[in-house]
């Protein structure tokens, strides 16, 4: 489990992990709102693999911008970390029979 923690309270947010071909990683999310902030709990589907580049992504829900709890505009923001450890090799893709047309003679 993750936590992300922000000092503010925040409205119209959505928060996303992202892996390095910008795909958002599937997670069980859980915010705490309270009045002196945010915390949110995300559940990775799968765990994060060894040697490899994220992105967590706070961003608007609905339209262009998310705001403070105050009515003040944020604007996206974005956060690259990379997980210790060897990368490990992505696993051979499986290929289908081979769709050669043989030739009539």
């Amino acid at each position: 489990m993750l936590d992300f923690i922000a000092n503010l309270p925040l409205r119209n947010y959505r928060l996303r992990i992202f892996d390095e071909v910008d795909r958002a990683l599937a997670s069980d999310d859980v915010p705490d709102e309270s009045p002196s902030g945010l915390r949110y709990h995300v559940r990775l589907l799968a765990p994060l693999r060894a040697g490899h580049h994220y992105t967590v992504a706070l961003d608007s829900q609905t339209g262009t911008t998310l705001d403070d709890g105050t009515g003040s505009a944020l604007t996206e923001q974005r956060f690259e970390f990379h997980t210790e450890g060897e990368r490990a090799k992505d696993p051979p893709v499986k290929r289908g029979p081979s769709k050669r047309h043989r030739r009539s003679n």
